[in-house]
């Protein structure tokens, strides 16, 4: 039987060297599940693996979207889904990454509405800056109820996009899941055994780890990184305002002091990990492992 193995967790946890010796043990490949690594020219800020893990395991879907070019969940689960069935001559697939509704997209049905609509993602935003998700979320109960009450108010994520969908289209989640049938995992249909490994960390030692990495990407170039984007027109890129190239943007305009630069990334990320083990929590088929406990890394790895 073919294996599909998640490997998920918050940013900066050491999600790619558990998987690269996993993918070593079990003789698998890499996929990419993580929304900012498939764009090219986002190498810094977004951590992608080292040179010297892809070469020591075969790894896709990365850095194979342009810069300026903007990729939706919908369109990584087409291209996954055709990859998985195109590459038969795999068995085991290591699929790594801190994109929860990338992983998510691949065991469900997504229904299409067509391109965004910027106008629209434009007002959502600045609503949400004004009411926040409880506005939005009593604004997603009135349309939508029965869809509300499955995610809850705290979901991120699917909150914005649901409201952002009867906005655009008229047309609520309930009613546009069930036009599309969704409800079949199409991983299990394609007769994949699937299993999903969670990393965390003490969240001091994450802090930690998130200030060491972030220095290093500092001095590795993410500054330059960042304003040759800009030098190139795509202020207006989503990818750019995600967490590190936003702050840089506020130094490079002034906002920020550079002294106070390591310190706003950091608590940037440890806010989005926070809701990425806040997703986590959520999904009992988790199989929980401390990343910081080499012992218990080891062994994991070993069972496979």
């Amino acid at each position: 039987m073919r294996q599909i193995i998640f490997v998920l967790g918050p940013t900066g946890v050491g999600k790619s060297d558990f998987a690269t010796e996993l993918a070593l043990q079990t003789q698998s490949v890499i996929v990419n599940c993580d929304s900012q690594q498939v764009y090219q020219d986002l190498d810094i800020g977004t951590a992608k693996p080292t040179s010297e893990q892809m070469n020591l395991v075969p790894h896709f879907f990365y850095s194979f979207v342009p810069a300026g070019v903007q990729y939706t969940a919908g369109e990584y689960r087409r291209d996954v889904l055709n990859f998985l069935d195109e590459r038969k001559d795999l068995k085991c697939f290591v699929f790594v990454g801190g994109s929860g509704f990338y992983a998510q997209s691949l065991e469900t049905e997504m229904y299409s509405i067509g391109k965004a609509n910027e106008s629209v993602r434009n007002q959502l935003m600045e609503d949400f800056a004004k009411v926040g998700l409880d506005g939005l979320f009593q604004e997603l109960v009135q349309s939508d109820p029965i869809y509300a009450e499955k995610i809850g108010p705290r979901d991120r994520y699917r909150l914005l996009r649901s409201v952002e969908i009867v906005r655009a289209t008229g047309k609520t989640p309930t009613t546009l899941f069930a036009e599309s049938g969704r409800g079949a995992n199409p991983l299990l249909e394609k007769g994949f055994k699937v299993r999903k490994i969670a990393l965390y960390m003490d969240k001091e030692a994450l802090r930690n780890r998130i200030r060491k990495r972030t220095e290093n990407m500092l001095k590795g170039g993410l500054i330059e990184e960042t304003h040759s984007l800009l030098n190139r027109g795509l202020g207006d890129w989503r990818p750019l305002n995600s967490i590190g190239y936003k702050e840089v943007r506020e130094w490079l305009a002034g906002q920020v002091k550079r002294e106070d630069l390591v310190e706003k990334i950091v608590t940037s990320t440890m806010q989005l990990c926070k809701r990425q083990m806040t997703w986590l929590k959520r999904k009992s088929e988790m199989e929980w492992v401390n990343a910081g406990n080499f012992l218990d890394r080891s062994e994991r790895v070993l069972s496979y």
